[in-house]
């Protein structure tokens, strides 16, 4: 299994901390060493910049028990702001794109909320990456990452650490994630009789 994290890491600071109880007997640790095959954070500040990722520094304990606890036996792929700051989808698009649809709880708050300054795809990368493999993104070698107590997420080259992170792609790379963001939300489903 993956797991794909989004904003803060305190609940899997807290699942890493767990004990044994009803509905396993294996502690937090070794539950993710034996069923989690990689994690896919968004987050981290990697490359020549030395600066606090947002994430981290908003729940700083909680992340320094994640990077302390999280076993080294599985992969973790980080996914830094810029990869996702220049696929921004506009609330015209998205609108549009649900057109087939009023009960969109996203299309609802675009139409209701002054959303002009458009979304950044930041989050949804670390998703996509979960759900598509390797193959759409350029990736830095193995390493492992360091937390400090500034939030600031230290990469160190190794071949057999359990780190890598996204690098950002160019302006076309950027179009064409937009295009495949936009083409699933234009798809409908259909779940029993129903369609959505």
């Amino acid at each position: 299994m993956s797991i794909v994290s989004t904003g803060f890491v305190t609940c899997l600071a807290q699942l890493l901390q767990s004990a044994p109880d009803s509905y396993s007997p294996l502690n937090g640790v070794e539950l993710v060493r034996r069923k989690v095959k990689c994690i896919y954070v968004m987050g981290g500040v990697f490359g020549d910049a030395e600066e606090p990722d947002f994430n981290f520094k908003q729940s700083i304990e909680f992340a320094k028990v994640f990077f302390r606890l999280w076993p080294q036996e599985v992969d973790m792929v980080f996914s830094p702001m810029e990869v996702g700051q220049d696929v921004e989808y506009t609330p015209e698009q998205v609108i549009a794109d649900i057109s087939w649809t009023d009960a969109h709880p996203i299309k609802q708050i675009y139409l209701q909320c002054n959303c002009n300054t458009g979304q950044r795809m930041w989050d949804v990368m670390a998703a996509i990456h979960a759900v598509e493999g390797d193959g759409l993104f350029s990736l830095s070698e193995r390493g492992t990452v360091r937390l400090t107590d500034n939030a600031e997420t230290i990469f160190t080259p190794s071949a057999t650490g359990n780190c890598r992170y996204q690098l950002p792609g160019d302006a076309a790379w950027a179009a064409a994630m937009l295009e495949r963001i936009r083409t699933v939300n234009k798809m409908r489903t259909t779940i029993g009789n129903k369609q959505y």
